[in-house]
């Protein structure tokens, strides 16, 4: 069985075509401490641009690092620090309870003056990692690229 399907997704034109290229060799990590609860430690990341939809152009990435669950939130391209907060709030925290730690790389909405008084504010610590390094957070890296995949899939003719 595990050959036939080995055999027919080989074969898949749409597989082939959309699945991402892995040309880096794999990077030595560094592990961040394992949460005690459950949305006690998050790890955040945007993908952008997209394809306008309904105003949106880019996807909120947040994912759990201890149950690997994973929330994708459709925004605009132009959100600021306080409209990513909100986002947040609607969105993570209201099902899930306030976080311990939040990691993200230091784009601009996360390093901006308001998200770091909001962590202030709610006692959350918050770890910016190096964007494009996934060293510190290639979980999220790796969620977005199969999201991405995802999408080239559903996206192709």
């Amino acid at each position: 069985m595990s050959q036939f399907i080995d055999k027919y997704v080989g074969a898949c034109n749409n597989c082939i075509r959309s699945k991402p290229r892995i040309s880096q060799g794999f990077k030595q990590l560094k592990p961040n401490k394992t949460p005690e609860r459950r949305w006690g430690m998050i790890t955040m990341d945007f993908i952008m641009p997209l394809p306008k939809s309904e105003g949106n152009t880019g996807i909120l990435v947040v994912v759990d690092r201890l149950t690997k669950m994973v929330h994708f939130i459709a925004i605009r391209k132009e959100i600021t620090a306080l409209e990513t907060a909100e986002t947040l709030m609607r969105n993570v925290f209201k099902l899930h309870r306030l976080p311990d730690k939040i990691i993200s790389d230091r784009g601009t909405q996360f390093a901006a003056n308001v998200i770091q008084e909001m962590y202030k504010k709610l006692d959350i610590t918050s770890a910016l990692s190096s964007a494009y390094h996934p060293q510190m957070d290639g979980q999220t890296e790796r969620v977005n690229q199969d999201c991405e995949t995802y999408i080239r899939m559903f996206c192709t003719h």
